[in-house]
């Protein structure tokens, strides 16, 4: 679909928008005077969530989360809904702190992803989060849970509520699913229990004040932090678990993802300026098909090698694999892996709050 399309589409949407941010307003305050049910898992829970469609930065800020608790000495289990796969309401065990069950077509490619990138910390997707919680702190030990997307999913309590706000374009257009990009007005963001502005380093300082300053005179009782995402290495698809590699001068860039453009200057920011850059639609499952199209695409350009994004490579390791055992002549695969890197008033803020929840007597 290209933007012209969409353009018209959200153009159209904007009739229904107003019903729609009414109603989502309406359904926060049932969750918070307890009309609606709310489940309370037995563990401390941490939420990461935004307020915009697309890609935020959740990902590598849900690998930073957890990689913070297991440094405190915490056991977390990521819970995650799994767009793209046959989980359902699961709840579908991707990893425990061993091994990796699933597969991109099963639990989706963010699951595995997760799942390929935390060692020793378990993925449960499904839909069914309370399920999700209730095995993981059961079976899978965990005595602290990381919500990923979980801002509008107001059915299960959150002790730490952080809300992704990006620093480019940070509300799109302005407007409200179906007229624009925002899942709730903006408004919607002061239930949190703090804002966290990511891809810093995309933005000027005289922007990012502004956007503070915003943020602020939103919700004035929320703490509002910083996070920069960089990059942290570069692998070759099939090769070795952890090893870093040089791609060529000439490459191609391919990704489907929410925020291709943060993948594009992400590169840029590594001194990666590619000569051809491909996107698909966010979760695209690729085929055989793709792969053979994108290479020939690929070849033209001059492109000596594709880099990828790590969610891409779950899906598109096994292609690359079948396509050189095939004997086909294909460029080199290489994954961008990223890392967040959020002020220090962010570990913060997860202290005290978690704090706040042993002296409650909830632990």
């Amino acid at each position: 679909m290209n933007a012209r399309t969409i353009s018209v589409l959200l153009g159209a949407g904007r009739l229904f928008e107003p019903l729609y941010s009414r109603l989502m307003l309406v359904r926060a305050r049932l969750y918070q005077r307890g009309v609606f049910p709310v489940f309370r898992a037995p563990v401390p829970v941490v939420s990461i969530g935004n307020l915009l469609m697309g890609g935020t930065g959740k990902t590598p800020h849900v690998k930073a989360v957890c990689g913070y608790l297991c440094s405190r000495g915490f056991r977390p289990a990521v819970i995650i809904r799994g767009y793209g796969g046959r989980a359902g309401r699961g709840p579908l065990v991707v990893s425990d702190r061993r091994n990796v069950h699933a597969s991109p077509e099963a639990a989706g490619d963010e699951p595995v992803m997760l799942a390929r990138e935390l060692s020793g910390v378990p993925v449960v997707a499904g839909s069914d989060r309370a399920a999700g919680s209730r095995l993981a702190v059961e079976e899978l030990e965990a005595d602290v849970l990381v919500l990923d997307d979980g801002f509008q999913h107001m059915a299960l309590f959150r002790d730490v509520d952080i809300v992704l706000v990006p620093a480019v374009n940070p509300f799109g257009n302005g407007h409200v699913f179906p007229g624009g990009m925002l899942r709730e007005p903006p408004e919607a963001l002061c239930r949190a229990s703090c804002l966290l502005i990511t891809g810093r380093e995309q933005v000027s300082d005289a922007e990012a004040l502004g956007l503070r300053q915003g943020l602020q005179e939103l919700c004035p009782e929320l703490p509002v932090f910083d996070s920069k995402v960089r990059a942290a290495r570069i692998a070759t698809v099939c090769g070795k678990p952890g090893a870093n590699a040089v791609p060529p001068a000439k490459v191609a860039a391919l990704s489907a993802i929410g925020n291709p453009e943060g993948f594009s200057r992400t590169l840029e920011k590594a001194g990666i300026r590619p000569v051809l850059v491909l996107s698909y639609p966010d979760h695209h499952g690729y085929t055989v098909s793709d792969l053979k199209r994108i290479c020939r695409r690929v070849k033209a350009s001059g492109a000596d090698a594709v880099i990828i994004t790590a969610k891409d490579a779950v899906k598109i390791e096994p292609l690359v694999e079948e396509m050189r055992s095939a004997g086909k002549d294909i460029p080199d695969f290489f994954v961008l892996h990223v890392e967040a890197v959020p002020d220090s008033g962010l570990w913060r803020h997860i202290d005290v709050r978690l704090s706040e929840y042993t002296r409650k007597g909830r632990a």
